[in-house]
């Protein structure tokens, strides 16, 4: 009963992320789930964690128009000039959890001869899709711990509840490059 609730919750997330997507300007990479993902490209395709190589590809040659990245000085020795670098305020935590999904849009950017920058459509849909996983993920995991003391009616109405009545749909069809969906997936991870 519960892999039912959770498959429908599924096919419901990808439907609203195929339909939002469609008809809407941003694409699923876009605001501070930038700032969260930029580590991708940064890494794996420019080889460069200073951000610097991704910003003059795919940001107009500055950082600051990536969101979360801002300009700090660097600690120096004490008589050289101050150094500045750009630092992603956002942790890599969530890209982590991101680069499997980030190697399958690299492979269907390259088959289907899409650009491989880390923001075409394959990337685009593979982000999307791991931040759905993870909050179904998240989901499966809410049911495992709540089946231990409650019945299964209880725990499909709140799952039900908790995904429509908190935002966690929001965040695993709309927002699936904010941290939420993998905040979720994580904290729960440790009550199993």
């Amino acid at each position: 009963m519960f892999a039912v609730t959770i498959g429908v919750i599924g096919v419901l997330a990808f439907a609203a992320t195929a339909w939002i997507y469609s008809t809407a300007v941003p694409r699923p990479i876009h605001g501070d789930g930038k700032g969260y993902y930029v580590y991708q490209p940064a890494l794996f395709l420019d080889h460069d964690p200073t951000l610097v190589r991704t910003a003059e590809r795919s940001f107009g040659g500055n950082p600051v128009n990536i969101p979360g990245v801002t300009w700090a000085r660097t600690s120096v020795p004490v008589g050289q000039p101050d150094q500045y670098q750009w630092l992603d305020q956002y942790g890599v935590g969530e890209a982590v959890m991101i680069a499997p999904f980030f190697a399958v849009g690299e492979v269907v950017a390259k088959v289907m001869g899409q650009p491989q920058d880390g923001f075409s459509w394959p990337y685009q849909a593979a982000a999307s899709t791991a931040g759905t996983l993870y909050m179904l993920l998240g989901l499966a995991l809410t049911a495992g711990v709540l089946k231990r003391w409650f019945s299964r009616r209880t725990v499909v109405l709140t799952l039900i509840a908790m995904t429509f009545g908190a935002a966690v749909f929001e965040y695993g069809s709309y927002e699936t490059t904010m941290s939420h969906a993998y905040s979720f997936c994580v904290s729960l991870s440790s009550c199993g």
